[in-house]
């Protein structure tokens, strides 16, 4: 759910309203990965990187890997970057690939997939989700903690902490100067420039995959397997998977081609879906 893909989505999807509607498959790949966690769609090579956990999430057994799949459903390369512990989140920068990981943001070269640097994030338990804005400054929730990690250059920062309306951050992606991030409260919102924060849509649940669309619209998963539209204080349920055990966890999205892209975390797949738009 990342920054660079954001204006295009805003203006592909400049819509008013999302009709209730199931999503039409329209591909799945085997069951090849390991625990996929986060999709996300890497214009500047048109494929998707996708994070595999390969394991327990909090063990550090270095059984993590990150794969590159194409925007067909066709396997590029399994193992693209490997020697991670449980990596969930992914976002891009210049020629870097950031990979949350546990307790650190792994650093890993964009053409090569080698590791570059791990930059450690002070009393952290569970990074999650990754964002970063405009100069390159990186944004990162911890669900555990409640902490809002800002990370410049090689240093990292608790930013925003003892919150009362943070909980289990999650989901996070920047525009225009905000960063939006899905909380167990809701989808909340918070100023690079001065912090303020708040919550702008309520949800009850925790919200796990963030993919924003026109004003006051959202794209959501809850991990469990539910995918919903929430546009202020309406929710649709896109998609259900849950009584079938196939979880929705970070989601990723191609503007251009509708195409909503599902990891399904112990389900071991990556589904591609296509949203309607009146």
């Amino acid at each position: 759910m990342k920054r660079f893909l954001i204006a295009i989505i805003f203006s592909v999807l400049n819509i008013t309203v999302l009709q209730a509607q199931s999503l039409p498959e329209i591909w799945s790949t085997d069951k090849i990965f390991d625990i996929p966690e986060s999709v996300y769609y890497y214009a500047g090579g048109d494929f998707l990187f996708v994070s595999n956990i390969g394991g327990n999430p909090t063990a550090k057994d270095s059984n993590g890997f990150i794969s590159i799949l194409g925007t067909d459903g066709k396997l590029i390369n399994l193992k693209f970057a490997e020697g991670l512990n449980a990596p969930k989140g992914i976002t891009v920068y210049n020629n870097n690939l950031y990979v949350t990981d546990i307790d650190n943001v792994t650093v890993i070269d964009l053409k090569t997939g080698r590791i570059k640097n791990k930059i450690p994030c002070p009393d952290a338990s569970f990074l999650n989700d990754i964002t970063n804005d405009d100069k390159g400054n990186l944004y990162v929730s911890d669900t555990q903690k409640d902490i809002i990690y800002k990370i410049t250059g090689t240093k990292a920062e608790k930013w925003i902490y003892d919150n009362n309306l943070l909980k289990a951050p999650n989901g996070m992606v920047f525009l225009k100067g905000k960063i939006f991030v899905g909380t167990v409260n809701g989808i909340a919102e918070f100023d690079t420039g001065n912090k303020n924060f708040k919550i702008i849509i309520q949800h009850e649940g925790m919200i796990d995959g963030l993919i924003p669309l026109n004003e006051g619209s959202f794209i959501v998963s809850d991990w469990k397997g539910k995918t919903e539209l929430l546009r202020n204080s309406k929710e649709t349920v896109l998609l259900n998977t849950t009584s079938e055990g196939i979880n929705a966890a970070d989601l990723g999205f191609i503007p251009e081609k509708n195409m909503l892209l599902i990891p399904t975390f112990s389900d071991d797949r990556v589904i591609a879906y296509i949203i309607k738009f009146p």
